[in-house]
Protein backbone atom coordinates (compact mmCIF):
# COMPACT_ATOMS: atom_id res chain seq x y z
CA UNK A 1 0.00 0.00 0.00
CA UNK A 2 2.75 2.20 1.21
CA UNK A 3 4.35 1.78 -2.46
CA UNK A 4 1.04 2.69 -4.70
CA UNK A 5 0.35 6.00 -2.53
CA UNK A 6 4.31 6.49 -3.58
CA UNK A 7 3.49 6.35 -7.30
CA UNK A 8 0.27 7.92 -6.95
CA UNK A 9 2.53 11.01 -5.72
CA UNK A 10 5.02 10.41 -8.47
CA UNK A 11 1.88 10.44 -11.64
CA UNK A 12 0.66 13.45 -9.50
CA UNK A 13 3.70 14.99 -9.67
CA UNK A 14 3.94 14.30 -13.49
CA UNK A 15 0.74 15.69 -13.97
CA UNK A 16 1.25 18.93 -12.82
CA UNK A 17 5.28 19.22 -13.57
CA UNK A 18 4.05 19.04 -17.62
CA UNK A 19 4.15 22.80 -18.23
CA UNK A 20 7.19 23.27 -16.73
CA UNK A 21 9.00 20.55 -15.82
CA UNK A 22 12.48 20.41 -15.70
CA UNK A 23 15.12 17.95 -15.80
CA UNK A 24 17.74 17.41 -13.08
CA UNK A 25 19.97 14.69 -13.93
CA UNK A 26 19.93 11.64 -16.47
CA UNK A 27 21.56 8.66 -17.33
CA UNK A 28 21.40 6.30 -19.97
CA UNK A 29 24.84 4.43 -18.64
CA UNK A 30 25.82 4.08 -22.03
CA UNK A 31 29.16 6.62 -20.93
CA UNK A 32 30.01 3.80 -17.92
CA UNK A 33 30.66 5.06 -14.81
CA UNK A 34 31.17 8.65 -14.70
CA UNK A 35 28.33 9.45 -12.59
CA UNK A 36 28.31 6.62 -10.05
CA UNK A 37 30.60 5.44 -7.10
CA UNK A 38 30.20 1.48 -7.33
CA UNK A 39 30.50 -0.98 -4.14
CA UNK A 40 31.62 1.73 -1.25
CA UNK A 41 31.51 -0.03 1.40
CA UNK A 42 29.49 -3.13 2.17
CA UNK A 43 30.30 -6.83 1.80
CA UNK A 44 29.07 -9.60 0.04
CA UNK A 45 29.98 -12.05 -3.04
CA UNK A 46 27.95 -9.56 -5.21
CA UNK A 47 28.78 -6.41 -6.93
CA UNK A 48 27.55 -3.50 -8.79
CA UNK A 49 28.42 -3.30 -12.71
CA UNK A 50 27.94 -1.77 -16.07
CA UNK A 51 28.29 -3.40 -18.65
CA UNK A 52 25.86 -4.67 -21.32
CA UNK A 53 25.78 -8.63 -20.57
CA UNK A 54 22.09 -10.29 -21.05
CA UNK A 55 23.45 -13.89 -21.52
CA UNK A 56 23.44 -16.78 -18.72
CA UNK A 57 25.59 -19.72 -19.01
CA UNK A 58 24.37 -21.66 -15.93
CA UNK A 59 21.95 -19.21 -14.91
CA UNK A 60 18.51 -17.15 -16.13
CA UNK A 61 19.77 -14.81 -18.86
CA UNK A 62 18.73 -10.95 -17.60
CA UNK A 63 15.44 -10.39 -19.95
CA UNK A 64 16.27 -8.13 -23.21
CA UNK A 65 15.04 -4.28 -22.55
CA UNK A 66 11.42 -2.61 -24.08
CA UNK A 67 11.98 0.09 -26.77
CA UNK A 68 11.64 2.62 -24.30
CA UNK A 69 15.48 2.28 -22.93
CA UNK A 70 18.44 3.94 -25.09
CA UNK A 71 20.05 1.47 -27.17
CA UNK A 72 17.79 -1.29 -26.38
CA UNK A 73 17.45 -4.15 -26.49
CA UNK A 74 20.51 -4.98 -24.65
CA UNK A 75 22.17 -1.31 -23.53
CA UNK A 76 24.67 -0.94 -20.81
CA UNK A 77 22.67 -0.91 -17.72
CA UNK A 78 23.47 -1.48 -13.84
CA UNK A 79 23.13 -4.36 -12.27
CA UNK A 80 24.19 -7.02 -9.55
CA UNK A 81 26.65 -9.68 -10.74
CA UNK A 82 28.52 -12.13 -9.40
CA UNK A 83 32.51 -12.48 -10.32
CA UNK A 84 32.81 -16.05 -9.35
CA UNK A 85 29.70 -17.16 -11.54
CA UNK A 86 31.22 -14.72 -14.63
CA UNK A 87 34.33 -16.45 -14.88
CA UNK A 88 31.87 -19.72 -16.07
CA UNK A 89 30.14 -17.26 -18.30
CA UNK A 90 27.42 -16.04 -16.07
CA UNK A 91 28.72 -12.01 -16.40
CA UNK A 92 24.72 -10.74 -16.46
CA UNK A 93 22.58 -10.20 -13.53
CA UNK A 94 22.39 -13.27 -11.26
CA UNK A 95 22.23 -14.13 -7.67
CA UNK A 96 24.42 -16.28 -6.29
CA UNK A 97 25.25 -16.01 -2.64
CA UNK A 98 26.30 -18.28 -0.11
CA UNK A 99 25.95 -15.53 2.90
CA UNK A 100 24.35 -12.27 2.74
CA UNK A 101 25.34 -9.47 1.65
CA UNK A 102 25.17 -5.54 1.01
CA UNK A 103 26.27 -3.18 -1.94
CA UNK A 104 25.34 0.42 -2.96
CA UNK A 105 25.64 2.02 -6.22
CA UNK A 106 25.69 5.86 -5.83
CA UNK A 107 25.65 9.13 -7.59
CA UNK A 108 28.60 10.25 -7.91
CA UNK A 109 28.00 13.97 -7.31
CA UNK A 110 24.77 15.40 -5.55
CA UNK A 111 22.34 17.45 -7.62
CA UNK A 112 20.58 21.04 -6.70
CA UNK A 113 16.64 20.98 -6.71
CA UNK A 114 16.86 24.85 -5.20
CA UNK A 115 13.82 26.64 -6.79
CA UNK A 116 12.17 23.15 -7.70
CA UNK A 117 9.60 21.58 -6.39
CA UNK A 118 7.25 18.24 -6.97
CA UNK A 119 10.74 16.27 -7.70
CA UNK A 120 10.44 12.80 -9.01
CA UNK A 121 13.46 10.04 -9.44
CA UNK A 122 12.05 8.07 -12.51
CA UNK A 123 14.02 4.48 -13.59
CA UNK A 124 13.23 1.18 -15.31
CA UNK A 125 14.11 -1.86 -13.48
CA UNK A 126 13.90 -5.75 -12.97
CA UNK A 127 14.83 -7.65 -9.53
CA UNK A 128 13.83 -11.57 -8.70
CA UNK A 129 15.66 -11.79 -5.87
CA UNK A 130 13.21 -13.08 -3.06
CA UNK A 131 10.55 -10.75 -1.34
CA UNK A 132 11.27 -9.46 1.95
CA UNK A 133 14.73 -11.23 1.96
CA UNK A 134 16.68 -10.57 -0.94
CA UNK A 135 15.81 -7.56 -2.75
CA UNK A 136 16.68 -3.72 -3.83
CA UNK A 137 16.08 -0.63 -2.30
CA UNK A 138 16.75 3.39 -3.04
CA UNK A 139 17.80 5.07 -0.62
CA UNK A 140 18.65 9.21 -0.78
CA UNK A 141 20.82 12.07 0.86
CA UNK A 142 19.87 15.65 1.24
CA UNK A 143 23.36 16.21 3.02
CA UNK A 144 25.60 14.99 0.09
CA UNK A 145 25.89 11.13 1.26
CA UNK A 146 26.56 11.74 4.79
CA UNK A 147 23.50 10.58 6.11
CA UNK A 148 21.15 7.92 4.23
CA UNK A 149 17.38 7.82 4.01
CA UNK A 150 15.15 4.95 3.25
CA UNK A 151 12.03 5.43 0.50
CA UNK A 152 10.23 2.14 1.74
CA UNK A 153 9.88 0.74 -1.53
CA UNK A 154 10.98 -2.92 -1.73
CA UNK A 155 11.99 -4.40 -5.74
CA UNK A 156 11.34 -7.74 -5.80
CA UNK A 157 9.70 -10.69 -7.64
CA UNK A 158 10.04 -8.61 -10.80
CA UNK A 159 11.27 -10.51 -13.56
CA UNK A 160 10.72 -7.98 -16.81
CA UNK A 161 11.38 -4.89 -17.04
CA UNK A 162 9.50 -2.48 -15.42
CA UNK A 163 9.33 1.62 -15.53
CA UNK A 164 9.36 3.08 -11.64
CA UNK A 165 8.79 6.61 -10.52
CA UNK A 166 8.37 7.80 -7.18
CA UNK A 167 8.93 11.38 -5.13
CA UNK A 168 9.05 13.02 -2.09
CA UNK A 169 8.06 16.27 -0.49
CA UNK A 170 12.13 15.88 1.33
CA UNK A 171 13.50 16.22 -2.52
CA UNK A 172 12.59 20.06 -3.43
CA UNK A 173 14.47 22.42 -2.45
CA UNK A 174 17.59 20.85 -1.90
CA UNK A 175 21.30 22.02 -2.15
CA UNK A 176 22.98 18.83 -2.20
CA UNK A 177 20.30 15.72 -3.18
CA UNK A 178 21.98 11.95 -4.02
CA UNK A 179 20.43 8.93 -4.50
CA UNK A 180 21.71 5.34 -4.76
CA UNK A 181 20.40 2.18 -5.33
CA UNK A 182 21.30 -0.38 -2.40
CA UNK A 183 20.91 -3.63 -3.32
CA UNK A 184 20.53 -6.67 -0.01
CA UNK A 185 20.63 -10.09 -0.41
CA UNK A 186 20.09 -13.05 2.37
CA UNK A 187 21.04 -16.23 1.38
CA UNK A 188 18.13 -17.68 -0.43
CA UNK A 189 16.75 -15.88 -3.60
CA UNK A 190 16.60 -16.22 -7.58
CA UNK A 191 18.16 -14.26 -10.33
CA UNK A 192 17.80 -12.04 -12.32
CA UNK A 193 19.17 -9.76 -9.21
CA UNK A 194 18.62 -6.36 -9.14
CA UNK A 195 18.62 -4.36 -12.82
CA UNK A 196 18.71 -0.47 -13.56
CA UNK A 197 18.36 1.61 -16.80
CA UNK A 198 17.52 5.29 -17.75
CA UNK A 199 17.73 6.94 -14.26
CA UNK A 200 15.70 10.83 -14.50
CA UNK A 201 15.44 12.93 -11.58
CA UNK A 202 13.36 16.07 -12.73
CA UNK A 203 10.89 18.27 -11.09
CA UNK A 204 8.54 21.64 -11.34
CA UNK A 205 10.41 25.03 -11.04
CA UNK A 206 11.27 27.74 -13.95
CA UNK A 207 11.32 26.34 -16.95
CA UNK A 208 15.17 26.06 -18.18
CA UNK A 209 15.73 29.51 -20.73
CA UNK A 210 18.95 31.39 -22.23
CA UNK A 211 18.50 35.12 -23.42
CA UNK A 212 21.31 36.16 -25.15
CA UNK A 213 22.69 39.51 -26.05
CA UNK A 214 24.23 41.12 -29.16
CA UNK A 215 27.91 41.14 -28.98
CA UNK A 216 29.52 44.72 -28.62
CA UNK A 217 30.51 44.44 -32.49
CA UNK A 218 27.79 44.52 -34.72
CA UNK A 219 29.54 44.83 -38.02
CA UNK A 220 33.22 44.44 -39.16
CA UNK A 221 34.98 43.43 -42.59
CA UNK A 222 35.99 40.48 -44.16
CA UNK A 223 38.67 38.80 -43.08
CA UNK A 224 39.41 40.39 -39.65
CA UNK A 225 38.89 38.39 -36.36
CA UNK A 226 36.45 39.62 -34.06
CA UNK A 227 37.67 38.73 -30.26
CA UNK A 228 34.63 40.07 -27.88
CA UNK A 229 32.79 38.78 -24.78
CA UNK A 230 28.90 37.73 -25.43
CA UNK A 231 26.81 37.93 -22.49
CA UNK A 232 23.68 36.27 -21.85
CA UNK A 233 21.05 35.00 -19.38
CA UNK A 234 20.20 31.66 -17.86
CA UNK A 235 17.39 31.05 -15.99
CA UNK A 236 16.56 27.61 -14.46
CA UNK A 237 18.94 24.80 -12.95
CA UNK A 238 21.52 23.19 -14.77
CA UNK A 239 23.58 20.11 -13.87
CA UNK A 240 26.98 19.75 -13.13
CA UNK A 241 29.28 19.30 -15.93
CA UNK A 242 26.83 21.69 -17.85
CA UNK A 243 28.77 23.54 -20.85
CA UNK A 244 27.25 26.87 -22.27
CA UNK A 245 28.25 27.12 -25.90
CA UNK A 246 28.31 30.31 -28.09
CA UNK A 247 26.90 29.90 -31.68
CA UNK A 248 26.92 31.98 -34.86
CA UNK A 249 24.44 31.25 -37.53
CA UNK A 250 25.20 31.42 -41.22
CA UNK A 251 24.70 34.73 -43.38
CA UNK A 252 21.24 34.13 -43.97
CA UNK A 253 20.15 33.60 -39.28
CA UNK A 254 19.45 29.99 -39.54
CA UNK A 255 21.61 27.76 -37.41
CA UNK A 256 21.26 24.13 -38.86
CA UNK A 257 25.14 23.92 -38.92
CA UNK A 258 26.52 26.61 -36.58
CA UNK A 259 29.76 27.86 -36.19
CA UNK A 260 30.72 27.36 -32.23
CA UNK A 261 32.64 30.76 -31.64
CA UNK A 262 33.06 30.09 -27.66
CA UNK A 263 32.64 28.00 -24.56
CA UNK A 264 31.71 28.30 -20.79
CA UNK A 265 31.80 25.15 -18.11
CA UNK A 266 29.66 26.61 -15.76
CA UNK A 267 26.34 25.03 -13.96
CA UNK A 268 25.24 28.10 -12.44
CA UNK A 269 22.88 30.88 -13.54
CA UNK A 270 21.76 34.20 -13.61
CA UNK A 271 23.87 36.97 -15.93
CA UNK A 272 26.60 35.27 -17.36
CA UNK A 273 29.83 36.12 -20.29
CA UNK A 274 31.08 33.37 -22.59
CA UNK A 275 34.87 34.71 -24.18
CA UNK A 276 34.51 34.10 -28.26
CA UNK A 277 36.57 34.37 -31.28
CA UNK A 278 34.72 34.56 -34.56
CA UNK A 279 36.85 33.54 -37.34
CA UNK A 280 37.83 35.98 -40.07
CA UNK A 281 37.01 32.98 -42.31
CA UNK A 282 33.33 33.95 -41.90
CA UNK A 283 31.71 34.52 -45.41
CA UNK A 284 30.23 37.71 -45.84
CA UNK A 285 26.64 38.62 -45.57
CA UNK A 286 24.20 41.00 -43.48
CA UNK A 287 21.69 38.26 -41.73
CA UNK A 288 24.24 36.71 -38.72
CA UNK A 289 23.16 36.11 -35.31
CA UNK A 290 24.24 34.62 -32.03
CA UNK A 291 22.90 32.81 -29.76
CA UNK A 292 23.75 30.49 -26.50
CA UNK A 293 22.93 26.39 -25.91
CA UNK A 294 23.31 24.68 -22.88
CA UNK A 295 24.29 20.72 -23.31
CA UNK A 296 22.72 19.38 -19.29
CA UNK A 297 19.92 20.16 -19.67
CA UNK A 298 19.76 20.32 -23.34
CA UNK A 299 18.26 24.04 -23.96
CA UNK A 300 18.62 26.35 -26.75
CA UNK A 301 18.26 29.86 -26.44
CA UNK A 302 17.09 32.51 -28.19
CA UNK A 303 19.53 34.61 -30.65
CA UNK A 304 20.48 38.14 -30.00
CA UNK A 305 17.35 39.68 -31.88
CA UNK A 306 19.51 41.99 -34.39
CA UNK A 307 21.08 41.15 -37.60
CA UNK A 308 25.36 41.33 -37.61
CA UNK A 309 26.95 42.03 -40.93
CA UNK A 310 30.36 41.25 -42.36
CA UNK A 311 31.46 43.53 -45.04
CA UNK A 312 32.25 41.83 -48.30
CA UNK A 313 35.47 42.12 -49.55
CA UNK A 314 36.93 44.89 -52.19
CA UNK A 315 38.71 43.39 -54.44
CA UNK A 316 42.70 45.20 -54.73
CA UNK A 317 44.85 44.78 -57.81
CA UNK A 318 48.45 45.96 -58.76
CA UNK A 319 50.23 46.21 -61.93
CA UNK A 320 53.86 44.76 -62.75
CA UNK A 321 56.60 46.52 -62.55
CA UNK A 322 59.77 47.20 -64.99
CA UNK A 323 63.26 47.17 -63.52
CA UNK A 324 64.45 50.32 -62.93
CA UNK A 325 68.34 51.59 -62.78
CA UNK A 326 69.45 52.78 -59.45
CA UNK A 327 70.45 56.17 -61.05
CA UNK A 328 67.09 56.68 -62.60
CA UNK A 329 64.98 59.71 -61.13
CA UNK A 330 62.05 59.13 -58.33
CA UNK A 331 59.05 58.77 -60.67
CA UNK A 332 54.80 57.93 -59.72
CA UNK A 333 53.48 54.73 -58.75
CA UNK A 334 50.67 53.48 -60.67
CA UNK A 335 48.39 50.61 -61.96
CA UNK A 336 46.50 50.37 -58.36
CA UNK A 337 43.11 49.08 -58.57
CA UNK A 338 40.60 50.58 -57.34
CA UNK A 339 42.15 53.90 -57.75
CA UNK A 340 42.82 56.44 -54.88
CA UNK A 341 44.10 54.55 -52.72
CA UNK A 342 48.18 54.04 -51.52
CA UNK A 343 51.30 52.58 -52.38
CA UNK A 344 54.22 52.26 -49.58
CA UNK A 345 57.38 50.11 -49.48
CA UNK A 346 61.00 51.03 -49.35
CA UNK A 347 62.10 54.12 -51.37
CA UNK A 348 58.57 55.33 -51.44
CA UNK A 349 57.00 58.81 -50.82
CA UNK A 350 54.12 60.84 -51.54
CA UNK A 351 53.17 57.96 -54.11
CA UNK A 352 56.29 58.02 -56.41
CA UNK A 353 58.83 55.46 -56.35
CA UNK A 354 62.82 56.46 -55.37
CA UNK A 355 65.21 54.01 -56.42
CA UNK A 356 68.35 55.72 -54.87
CA UNK A 357 66.64 55.56 -51.79
CA UNK A 358 65.35 52.33 -52.16
CA UNK A 359 68.85 51.12 -53.12
CA UNK A 360 69.50 47.91 -55.00
CA UNK A 361 67.52 44.62 -54.81
CA UNK A 362 64.14 43.75 -55.14
CA UNK A 363 61.25 45.90 -52.90
CA UNK A 364 58.09 45.15 -52.07
CA UNK A 365 55.45 47.86 -53.12
CA UNK A 366 52.16 47.59 -51.32
CA UNK A 367 48.69 49.11 -52.66
CA UNK A 368 46.35 49.64 -49.96
CA UNK A 369 42.71 50.48 -50.60
CA UNK A 370 39.77 51.70 -48.06
CA UNK A 371 36.61 50.96 -49.00
CA UNK A 372 33.12 53.03 -48.40
CA UNK A 373 32.44 50.58 -45.37
CA UNK A 374 35.98 51.55 -44.09
CA UNK A 375 37.87 48.32 -44.81
CA UNK A 376 41.36 48.35 -46.10
CA UNK A 377 42.75 45.40 -48.17
CA UNK A 378 45.65 45.57 -49.98
CA UNK A 379 47.97 43.73 -52.23
CA UNK A 380 51.36 43.77 -53.24
CA UNK A 381 53.96 43.50 -56.35
CA UNK A 382 57.83 43.39 -56.63
CA UNK A 383 59.90 46.33 -58.10
CA UNK A 384 63.97 45.63 -58.58
CA UNK A 385 66.54 48.26 -58.54
CA UNK A 386 70.08 47.61 -60.45
CA UNK A 387 72.83 49.47 -60.70
CA UNK A 388 73.06 49.82 -64.32
CA UNK A 389 77.01 48.28 -64.41
CA UNK A 390 76.36 45.88 -67.63
CA UNK A 391 77.89 47.86 -69.58
CA UNK A 392 81.73 47.12 -70.46
CA UNK A 393 83.11 50.44 -71.27
CA UNK A 394 82.51 51.99 -67.89
CA UNK A 395 85.55 49.75 -66.85
CA UNK A 396 89.02 50.86 -66.94
CA UNK A 397 88.36 54.72 -67.21
CA UNK A 398 90.94 57.39 -67.30
CA UNK A 399 88.46 60.58 -66.73
CA UNK A 400 86.55 62.07 -64.50
CA UNK A 401 83.19 63.67 -64.67
CA UNK A 402 82.76 66.53 -62.15
CA UNK A 403 79.95 67.17 -60.61
CA UNK A 404 77.94 63.72 -60.95
CA UNK A 405 74.83 64.04 -60.50
CA UNK A 406 74.70 67.68 -62.44
CA UNK A 407 72.19 70.26 -62.66
CA UNK A 408 74.10 73.45 -64.91
CA UNK A 409 77.30 71.75 -66.23
CA UNK A 410 79.99 69.21 -65.96
CA UNK A 411 83.94 68.89 -67.04
CA UNK A 412 85.76 65.95 -67.49
CA UNK A 413 89.34 66.09 -66.58
CA UNK A 414 91.94 63.76 -68.18
CA UNK A 415 95.63 64.26 -68.56
CA UNK A 416 95.06 62.60 -71.95
CA UNK A 417 93.76 65.37 -74.30
CA UNK A 418 90.06 65.47 -74.93
CA UNK A 419 89.12 65.58 -78.48
CA UNK A 420 85.32 65.44 -78.30
CA UNK A 421 82.32 64.92 -76.09
CA UNK A 422 78.60 63.47 -76.39
CA UNK A 423 75.73 62.84 -74.21
CA UNK A 424 73.02 59.97 -75.42
CA UNK A 425 70.40 58.64 -73.65
CA UNK A 426 70.06 54.89 -72.35
CA UNK A 427 69.60 53.52 -75.61
CA UNK A 428 72.43 54.90 -77.61
CA UNK A 429 71.15 58.19 -79.53
CA UNK A 430 73.18 60.68 -79.56
CA UNK A 431 71.17 63.93 -77.21
CA UNK A 432 74.51 67.06 -77.85
CA UNK A 433 77.91 67.16 -78.46
CA UNK A 434 80.69 69.31 -77.81
CA UNK A 435 83.96 69.67 -79.51
CA UNK A 436 85.64 71.90 -76.86
CA UNK A 437 86.39 71.66 -73.46
CA UNK A 438 85.78 73.31 -70.51
CA UNK A 439 81.96 73.37 -68.75
CA UNK A 440 79.53 71.73 -70.95
CA UNK A 441 76.10 72.33 -70.24
CA UNK A 442 73.19 70.27 -69.73
CA UNK A 443 70.72 72.76 -68.16
CA UNK A 444 68.43 72.41 -70.96
CA UNK A 445 67.77 68.48 -70.34
CA UNK A 446 65.67 67.07 -68.41
CA UNK A 447 66.50 64.66 -65.06
CA UNK A 448 67.08 61.48 -65.83
CA UNK A 449 70.96 59.14 -66.23
CA UNK A 450 72.48 59.79 -69.32
CA UNK A 451 75.66 58.26 -70.78
CA UNK A 452 78.59 60.47 -71.77
CA UNK A 453 81.31 59.36 -74.54
CA UNK A 454 84.41 61.30 -74.36
CA UNK A 455 87.04 60.70 -77.33
CA UNK A 456 90.27 60.25 -75.76
CA UNK A 457 93.31 59.73 -78.21
CA UNK A 458 90.72 57.87 -80.54
CA UNK A 459 89.36 55.84 -77.79
CA UNK A 460 86.03 56.20 -77.16
CA UNK A 461 85.33 55.28 -73.40
CA UNK A 462 81.51 55.96 -71.70
CA UNK A 463 80.41 56.39 -68.27
CA UNK A 464 77.02 57.50 -66.38
CA UNK A 465 75.53 61.05 -66.21
CA UNK A 466 72.96 61.78 -63.76
CA UNK A 467 71.24 64.79 -64.20
CA UNK A 468 68.75 66.76 -61.80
Amino acid sequence: MKKLLLSLSACFSLMFASNAQTTIFQDDFESGTANWSLNVGGSGQNNWVINNAFTGNLFTSTPTQPGGITNSPESQYLHIYNASACTSGDCQAVFLAASGGDRTAEMANSISTTGITNVSLDFYYLCNGEVSATYGTVDYSTDDGLTWLNTGVEYAGVATWTQESISNPAWDNQANLKFRFHWIESTTGSDPSFSVDEVVVSGMGAANDITTNSPSQMAWCYGTTITDQLDFTATGTYNAGNVYTAEMSDAAGSFAAPTTIGTLASSASGSLTINISIPGSMPAGSGYRVRVVASDPATVGTDNGTDIEIYPETSVTLGTYTDVCVYTPFFPLTGGLPTGGTYSGPGVAAGSFDPAAAGTGTHTITYSYTDGNNCTYSTTETITVDDCLSLGELDNLDFKILPNPVSESFSVESITPIESVRIMDMHGRVIQSYVEGGAYDVSTLSEGVYLVQVALAGQLKTTRLVVR
